[in-house]
């Protein structure tokens, strides 16, 4: 779903939004930084990932220079302590990275390192914290050094999906899509009462074109996984926890859906696994 600051963004550049391309721009970067002053407002930020993300968004450089040619604009990172749950969100050149989403994808993989698979008692029950939004998330019993380099390689991978992913929202300017799309339908309907508008313009952003960019997001961030030598394994893995989640929280089942199903995802992942490995033949 379209967080509620989100959208109230995206009204007010909406009605001050001139056609140029500039200006959207200059509007989009207003908008990264009053994200990350109100959500820093609090003291909440997160540093002790800074070294992690950074080490990712460098690796990431020349498989952007691929997938993104032109657009070497950095991407920045800041992670907030229970900003967004279990979730990471892309706005213009910023993403928001929750630290539950960070503790959580390190902790299963953990628990993939020690018990040799995700399926198991300790992932059920991070899992059921996960969905509850509860930061306390202790690490698996019998956790040896040697298992915790493996759990190390298992959760950047996981990882660097997820930045891909998000990644991939900024280079191909959804935020940018948005901002337009809501303009359009606020200035298309100047009769409508506001709060019915405000509710049409956010359907539309979550249930129609949400779904649509997030596959475009899923086969671009898979494609910028593969050249920038992460692979799709981690990808897989993202896939199948959020599947999980779902059928944990009852999502799956969900006629409002801001995502498509983790199926419809993994087909990306094998399509783009597919054209990449022809491309190399």
């Amino acid at each position: 779903m379209v967080p509620r600051l989100l959208l109230i963004l995206l009204l007010t550049l909406a009605a001050a939004a001139q056609s140029g391309e500039n200006e959207l721009d200059e509007l989009l970067d207003w908008q990264d930084q009053q994200i990350v002053e109100r959500f820093s407002a609090d003291g909440s930020a997160d540093h002790s990932w800074d070294p992690l993300l950074q080490s990712l968004a460098e690796q990431l450089v020349v498989g952007v220079s691929q997938v993104f040619p032109g657009q070497g604009e950095p991407v920045s990172f800041r992670v907030f302590r229970q900003k967004l749950g279990f979730n990471a969100v892309c706005w213009h050149r910023v993403v928001i990275v929750d630290s539950l989403l960070m503790e959580g994808l390190e902790r299963l993989s953990q628990g993939q390192a020690v018990y040799g698979e995700l399926d198991t008692p300790y992932t059920e029950s991070i899992l059921r914290q996960i969905s509850m939004e509860r930061p306390e998330l202790p690490p698996p019993p019998g956790l040896s050094w040697e298992r915790e380099q493996q759990a190390r390689k298992l959760f950047e991978e996981v990882l660097a999906a997820w930045i891909c992913h998000e990644v991939s929202h900024a280079y191909l300017g959804h935020a940018r899509e948005r901002l337009r799309q809501a303009r359009r339908l606020e200035q298309g309907n100047p009769q409508v009462n506001p709060l019915l508008l405000d509710q049409r313009i956010r359907n539309y952003l979550d249930y129609h074109l949400g779904p649509a960019n997030e596959l475009e997001a899923d086969r671009y961030g898979a494609r910028l996984a593969l050249r920038s030598g992460f692979g799709l394994e981690g990808y897989r893995r993202a896939l199948l926890i959020i599947a999980r989640l779902e059928k944990l929280s009852g999502a799956d089942a969900s006629f409002y859906r801001t995502h498509p199903r983790p199926a419809d995802r993994t087909r990306v992942l094998q399509e783009v696994e597919a054209e990449e490995s022809q491309e190399r033949s």
